[in-house]
Order: structure tokens, then sequence, then C-alpha cells
């Protein structure tokens, strides 16, 4: 039963606003992180780019996902970038892992670009909760 009511979070508009921001953003972290990463190493690249895509979500979010938001700006700052640091890590340690696991299995189709955009991904179902009972509580 609890499983159902967690589910009927995913099957909403604002889950929907979520997704096209959370795309927006992680296309915008993924394009930064491959300009950036001309000059620095990935794992900064990374960062650097996880940043950029941490402002562009945190104003989508804002503005066209949790607009009626009951916390107030700072405490939402706040929580969303004690969320996504915690995330960081995450893609930073999925990043490495699968590109490593993609030179181990000879793929050498742009194995950074694949392990960064997975890892991306990954986090969009799991960060919807966290941000609507959290950050933007």
């Amino acid at each position: 039963m609890r499983q159902l009511k967690m589910i009927k979070h995913f099957l909403t508009k604002q889950f929907l606003r979520f997704f096209l921001v959370g795309i927006t953003s992680a296309f915008i972290n993924y394009l930064s992180r491959i300009v950036i990463n001309y000059w620095t190493s990935f794992v900064l690249a990374i960062i650097l780019s996880y940043l950029i895509g941490m402002i562009t979500a945190f104003l989508l979010n804002k503005i066209f996902v949790f607009p009626y938001s009951k916390q107030n700006l700072t405490l939402q700052i706040r929580n969303f970038c004690i969320v996504n640091t915690l995330n960081l890590f995450f893609v930073i340690a999925m990043s490495l892992l699968l590109r490593k696991a993609f030179a181990l299995i000879g793929m050498n189709f742009y194995p950074a670009d694949l392990a960064h955009l997975i890892a991306l991904g990954f986090l969009t179902f799991s960060s919807f909760l966290i941000y609507k009972f959290f950050a933007f509580k």
C-alpha cells in the first residue's frame, strides 16, 4: 500500500514539470561539462558543470515545479544545496565507475559522456521526492 502511495507522486503534472526541468538542467550540465572538460580534468569539469546545472535546476524548479513552497527562500536554497552536494558525490562516483567499466569491456564510444549522462539520469526519481518533501517543502 505504501508503494502505491509513493508511486502516485510520479503520476502528476508536477512530476512531469519536474522531469522537463530535470532534462533541461541536465542538458545544460552535460553540455557545460563537455566545454569545461577542454580546459580541466574530467572530475573538475563534472564539479563545475554540476554547479551550473544546479543553479539552473534551482531556478527552474522554484518557478515551474514548486512555486507555492511555504518555506522561506533561504531555507529552500540551503536544503537544495544540501541535497545536491550529496548528489554531486554520487554523480562523480558513478561517472568514474561507469567510465572504468566501459573501458574494461572495451566500449570506446564516448565512455565519459555516456557515464556522465547515466549518472545524471539515475537521480531523477529520488531527487523529485527529496525536493518535494525536503528542499521545497
